[in-house]
């Protein structure tokens, strides 16, 4: 009595074996006795399930499968009796063989497992052709993970190209952007030293400005002050009718009267322009750094030849009077030489301050003419 297969569905579909032993295993491994193909019958497990001969007949056994062991449809849990015509799927939409029962010249007795095993080892197969089978593909076609493994890799080569793209453009827009931020920052600094600068410049202008003012108003009084006074003391004179003790007082109020008068035709006869134009080498502009970074400017006069410069106290301590200069340097009117400098130091009390410029006196006279006032070069 043999047991004999027939390939309804699948990749074998049409063909039929035929076996003669006592155990029978079904699979796709190489060794198994009715044999799926491995490439295409993915729903059949390695060592898939087994039909023992016994007493009562052929007994189908399911080994643990993936996708489960059917009979007529319905999945068995246990040893389950084959009957000749039954129909055995390999998982729900698997491929199904139909058993059936062929009668032999001479039986066979029913074998234990192992003497199947042994049996299966030695024993030749027989196939019985019902079709020629169909022709099958020149190349062998991959495994169903194999082919997804290449798919997800074609389709994600393009995502790691353009992610690869995006975190450049990234880098460079993040860097860009960085160096715009410093540059605006540094821009902005600058426009801020500037701006202090052109505040110092006008803070000393106007200082200027009033004292000029002040100075030149002084005058315009004392000239208006002392042409009332000699108009008043003409009407007294011609009041005073030749009264001795009258006389001598208006004698000598008049002569207090030229004196100022005189004072003021010496103030209004200096020539002033002169005076500027000699002195302009001595003028400079000083600029100050502060202990804490900030930095300031102003102008400043020279007041001997040792280099001594005189300025107002707000630009070397602030205008709170609390800052350190943590730096001088001097640039003299008609010059572009940049000299070194240090605090002498600044009033308690008026807004004045003292710093001298470190100029050695051999390298003073020689370079006199080279930047540094005449006024500091010859000792004037």
């Amino acid at each position: 009595m043999k047991a004999q297969f027939k390939f309804l569905s699948g990749a074998r579909a049409g063909q039929i074996e035929a076996f003669r032993k006592g155990y029978i295993g079904l699979g796709r491994h190489p060794l198994s006795d009715v044999r799926f193909d491995a490439e295409r019958d993915l729903d059949v497990s390695s060592r898939h399930a087994a039909i023992v001969r016994k007493t009562e007949g052929f007994v189908l056994q399911d080994l643990g499968s993936r996708n489960g062991t059917f009979v007529n449809g319905t999945r068995i849990t246990g040893d389950t009796l084959l009957k000749g015509g039954d129909v055995i799927g390999f998982g729900a939409n698997g491929p199904a063989l139909e058993f059936d029962v062929v009668e032999a010249d001479a039986d066979l007795p029913a074998t234990t497992a192992a003497e199947g095993l042994a049996e299966r080892a030695s024993s030749p197969r027989e196939i019985y052709h019902a079709a020629p089978a169909p022709p099958r593909a020149s190349a062998p076609r991959q495994s169903t993970g194999v082919r997804i493994a290449v798919e997800v890799a074609r389709q994600t080569a393009q995502l790691r190209r353009t992610t690869k793209v995006l975190i450049v453009l990234l880098l460079i827009v993040g860097t860009g952007f960085t160096w715009m931020q410093w540059d605006g920052r540094r821009r902005a600094n600058e426009l801020l030293r500037l701006q202090l600068r052109a505040d110092s410049l006008m803070r000393e202008s106007r200082a200027l400005t009033s004292h000029f003012q002040t100075e030149l108003q002084g005058v315009r009084d004392a000239l208006k002050a002392s042409q009332d006074e000699t108009a008043r003391l003409r009407r007294e004179l011609g009041a005073s009718g030749g009264d001795a003790s009258s006389v001598a007082r208006l004698r000598t109020e008049l002569d207090v009267a030229e004196r100022r008068q005189r004072a003021l035709a010496g103030a209004s006869g200096v020539d002033y322009r002169a005076i500027s134009h000699r002195n302009q080498d001595a003028v400079a502009i000083v600029l100050v750094e502060y202990t804490d970074g900030e930095r300031f400017s102003g102008t400043a006069f020279a007041v001997d030849s040792m280099g001594t410069m005189v300025t107002n106290k707000h630009i070397l301590a602030g205008e709170d009077g609390t800052k350190t200069p943590r730096r001088l340097g001097v640039i003299f009117s008609g010059s572009t030489q940049f000299w070194r400098a240090e605090l002498i130091g600044v009033s308690p009390e008026a807004d004045v301050g003292v710093f001298r410029v470190l100029i050695k006196w051999t390298l003073t006279a020689r370079r006199g003419r080279q930047g540094v006032p005449s006024s500091i070069a010859t000792g004037e």
